[in-house]
């Protein structure tokens, strides 16, 4: 049994002053308090023939860390027209043998065209101290949290965004149209040939790679706010890459959850008063996998050179896809009586025409040829809730 464990005790105030109608001010401070203990593996040895019943548990050893930080932003009217937003957050982090400080100013601004169209802009600049180390593009018990430390640097990075919004038909619809770029340093990754069951046994600062990123993409979103039959249409394209010396040759590679395609229908129609059916549709490129391009046969030298299997051959980082994901969803609302409070009774489908969308893909050897095998543990899945709102 493989598993990351994460632990935080957060502590906040928040502050709101409003100087006058042309400012709004915001500001308060934070701590955090971070347990790690990332990589743990638990081995039990069970034999039916043999009085053999140990457990094993090895671990990278514990870590902890803290965080402080104050924030302070102010909301400002400039004319009729224009609203800005400026503020800072200024952190600290303090681990054994490692102390790191931030500063991060943001900027925002939304310009009213006309009673129908704003235009906005944002820049800001971000500072985490906490790194997840992943496998993939799925959340997998091999996925860690690792926290900064004295030969481990804090990820940085900013992003910008431009965009324009609009209603249309006295607001009955929404057209908005946005577009981002991010810049990010202190990425990490594991390292060429390492796995990540190692980081139970070895020290995982020497199994990671650091390097940097960028993403960037364009969203359009259309909306549908009244009538019987409301919902939206978003569309994004993006793409996020990695750069690391040591991997891929020093070439970019595209990140674990770089989808170029992602587009999601959600829809409501109002049957009566009583009745409510909703369907939402989904799809998404297939997310970036590692596809070996050949393979040898491997010999050991220290067993009269006898041939014990093959090795597969990688030329390149995520240099393949999985298949697309795709799936529809889709249920219907029932709102009964009111004898005790308000009730709802709500039954849907997961996955109503039982795609096999893949959760995980890796190489297998198959009648003495390299294929992708792929993992798809969730079909067709009913749900039925009920629930009383007093």
């Amino acid at each position: 049994l493989y598993r990351s464990e994460i632990v935080d005790w957060m502590g906040k105030v928040d502050l709101e002053y409003s100087h006058s109608l042309r400012h709004y001010v915001r500001f308060g401070a934070e701590a955090v308090v971070h347990h790690f203990n990332p990589g743990t593996v638990d081995t039990r040895f069970e034999h039916p023939d043999f009085d053999i019943d140990e457990a094993v548990k090895s671990s990278a050893g514990k870590l902890r860390s803290t965080e402080l930080a104050a924030f302070v932003e102010d909301e400002t009217r400039l004319g009729e027209r224009i609203r800005a937003t400026v503020g800072v957050r200024l952190s600290s982090y303090f681990a054994k043998g490692a102390t790191y400080f931030g500063a991060e100013p943001r900027v925002a601004a939304n310009f009213r065209v006309s009673e129908t169209m704003a235009v906005k802009a944002s820049w800001a600049r971000a500072t985490q101290y906490v790194h997840l180390l992943t496998t993939g593009a799925i959340t997998l018990p091999t996925d860690i949290w690792v926290p900064t430390m004295e030969n481990v640097k804090p990820q940085r990075g900013h992003q910008v965004a431009v965009g324009a919004v609009r209603a249309l038909s006295n607001n009955t619809y929404e057209l908005s149209l946005e577009a981002y770029y991010k810049r990010l340093n202190n990425y990490l990754e594991y390292q060429e040939g390492s796995a990540a069951f190692e980081s139970a046994s070895l020290v995982w600062t020497d199994i990671v790679e650091a390097g940097r990123g960028t993403s960037y993409g364009v969203e359009v979103f259309f909306q549908k706010r009244s009538g019987r039959l409301t919902g939206w249409l978003a569309y994004t394209w993006a793409k996020a890459t990695r750069t690391f010396e040591n991997l891929n040759r020093g070439r970019p590679f595209p990140d674990g959850f770089d989808r170029r395609h992602d587009i999601a229908l959600v829809g409501q129609y109002s049957i009566s008063r009583k009745v409510l059916l909703s369907g939402s549709w989904v799809f998404g490129s297939g997310f970036p996998v590692s596809v070996p391009e050949g393979r040898y046969h491997a010999r050991s030298h220290l067993d009269d050179w006898r041939e014990y299997g093959h090795v597969l051959h990688y030329e390149s980082v995520n240099g393949g896809r999985a298949p697309a994901l795709h799936r529809l969803d889709v249920s219907a609302q029932f709102r009964l009586g009111r004898v005790t409070g308000r009730q709802t009774l709500t039954v849907g489908l997961y996955n109503a025409y039982g795609r096999r969308n893949p959760s995980f893909v890796w190489p297998s050897m198959v009648d003495n040829e390299v294929k992708l095998k792929q993992l798809s543990p969730f079909r067709v899945v009913p749900s039925i809730a009920y629930q009383i709102t007093f």
